[in-house]
C-alpha cells in the first residue's frame, strides 16, 4: 500500500499514478515506485503526459524517462486543482485554458477562506485570516497588506485599527504595527519585551494605549512602542480576551479563568470560585455593570455587578464560542460559535442562518450591514435584513 496523505489519483498509459505529499507514486500490483518528489496535488494525463499540480513547484509534466520534467507555468508555485488541461486551481487564482494561452481569473478573492479576525480601517474592511495574512476590501477586490519585505506573519489571531492610519496586528510570531501613511512595518517579540512571541488577543485602551494578551500573559504597549508590565498578579496565562469597562478596569480572559485588574490589583473569577462552567475564556463583552464571558467548553456566562466587591454569575449556554466571538450589534448579544452565529434575543438565543460554513469567527457590524466570518469564507448580511430578522425574533 501506500503510506502517508494520498491527495490525488490518475490513470495514464493504462498505469495508476498517485499523488502524494512526498512525490508522485507509480503503482504496480505489488510495490510503488516513485517519479518525482513535489508535494503533489493534483494529477492529470493529457496529450500523452502526465501534469503534476504541486504545492511549492506549481505545474509541471515528466519528461519521457518519467522524471521531473520543465515548467508549465513558470509563475505558478501552489496548484490545489487540475481539470485536466482545462484549468488549474491555484493559490493565485484560478487559470483557464484557451487553447494557444492560459489566462488567468478570480484573481481578485480572498487567498483562504479561514478568517480569524476582522476591523474596518481607514474606512475599508480589514481581515486577518488564519493562514494567508492580512488582506484589504477595496472597491470590489480583495488586495493583500502592503508588506514589501514580508516580515508580517501570515498566521493572524486579531487585529485593532488605531489613529493616525496605525493598524495592530497579532500573530503567532509577535505584534506587529502597520502605519499606513509611511509604508512602515514595526515588530515586537520576546526580545524587545513581549511575555511570548505567540500573540492572541488586543485591545485599544481610552488612553489610546494596547492591551496586549500573549500566550504567557499580558502587557501594555504604549502610543511610543515601549512596553511595560501590567503586573506580577496579573497572572503569566495564556490570555484570549481582552476588554475595557467603563470604570478603567481591565477584564482577561485566559485559559485559567477570568481576571478583572483595577488600580493595580486583580481579582480572579473561575470555576473553583464558582463564576465560571468553564476556565478557558474565549471571548469578553462588557455591557455596563455587566461582562459576557465567552468559554471554550462552557457557552456563555453572565456576570453582572451587585456592589464594589462582588459579581453574581449566569449561565446562559450557548456552545463552544470562538476567540473573540462575543459582540453586542444592535442592543443584542452575537455569540459566535463552532456550531453557528448565535443571536441573543428576549433571553433565549437563535441561530442566525445563510452562512458560508457552521464556525463562525467573529462579526462586525458596518453602515452596510454585518459581516459575518466563518472557517470558509465570509459573507455581508444587508442592514435591510438583519433588522427585519431581528424585529420578527422580537
Amino acid at each position: 500500500g501506500v503510506e502517508g496523505i494520498v491527495w490525488s489519483l490518475a490513470v495514464h498509459d493504462d498505469q495508476l499514478y498517485a499523488g502524494t505529499f512526498v512525490g508522485v507514486l507509480e503503482l504496480g500490483a505489488s510495490d510503488a515506485r516513485t517519479l518525482a518528489t513535489q508535494d503533489a496535488r493534483a494529477l492529470a494525463s493529457v496529450g500523452g503526459e502526465l501534469w503534476i499540480g504541486s504545492h511549492g513547484q506549481g505545474l509541471i509534466r515528466l519528461d519521457e524517462d518519467g522524471g521531473e520534467g520543465e515548467a508549465l507555468l513558470p509563475e505558478l508555485t501552489h496548484v490545489q486543482g487540475l481539470d485536466g488541461d482545462r484549468c488549474v486551481a491555484t493559490s493565485q487564482g484560478l487559470w483557464i485554458h484557451g487553447g494557444a494561452r492560459w489566462t488567468r481569473t478570480l484573481a481578485d478573492g480572498l487567498p483562504s477562506g479561514d478568517i480569524s479576525a476582522m476591523v474596518e480601517h481607514e474606512g475599508r474592511l480589514v481581515v486577518g485570516t488564519f493562514d494567508r495574512g492580512v488582506m484589504i476590501h477595496d472597491a470590489g477586490r480583495w488586495i493583500p497588506l502592503d508588506d514589501p519585505q514580508q516580515t508580517i506573519d501570515p498566521q493572524i489571531n486579531a487585529l485593532v485599527a488605531a489613529p493616525e492610519g496605525r493598524l495592530w496586528i497579532a500573530t503567532a510570531r509577535g505584534l506587529f504595527r502597520k502605519d499606513e501613511r509611511t509604508g512602515q512595518v514595526q515588530r515586537w517579540t520576546s526580545k524587545t519585551g513581549l511575555p511570548h512571541d505567540s500573540v492572541l488577543s488586543l485591545a485599544l485602551t481610552r488612553q489610546g494605549e494596547l492591551v496586549v494578551g500573549t500566550h504567557a500573559g499580558v502587557v501594555i504597549v504604549d502610543a511610543a512602542g515601549e512596553v511595560r508590565s501590567l503586573g506580577a498578579r496579573a497572572g503569566r496565562w495564556a490570555t484570549w480576551a481582552i476588554a475595557e469597562a467603563d470604570d478603567g478596569s481591565l477584564w482577561l480572559g485566559t485559559t485559567q479563568g477570568l481576571v478583572r485588574w483595577h488600580a493595580e490589583s486583580g481579582s480572579h473569577y473561575s470555576m473553583l470560585s464558582g463564576h465560571l462552567d468553564d476556565n478557558w475564556v474565549t471571548a469578553l463583552q462588557v455591557e455596563g455593570d455587566r461582562v459576557h464571558v465567552g468559554t471554550y467548553a462552557g457557552g456563555v456566562m453572565r456576570l453582572t455587578k451587585t456592589d464594589a466587591k462582588r459579581w453574581r454569575s449566569e449561565s446562559l449556554g450557548g456552545g463552544r464560542v470562538n476567540p473573540g466571538g462575543l459582540r453586542l450589534v444592535d442592543g443584542r448579544l452575537h455569540a459566535s460559535t463552532m456550531k453557528g452565529l448565535l443571536v441573543r434575543d428576549h433571553d433565549r438565543w437563535r441561530s442566525e442562518g445563510e452562512l458560508p460554513f457552521e464556525d463562525v469567527t467573529g462579526v462586525l457590524e458596518v453602515d452596510r450591514g454585518l459581516w459575518i466570518a466563518t472557517r470558509r469564507g465570509l459573507v455581508l448580511h444587508q442592514a435591510a435584513s438583519v433588522k427585519q430578522r431581528s424585529n420578527q425574533a422580537g
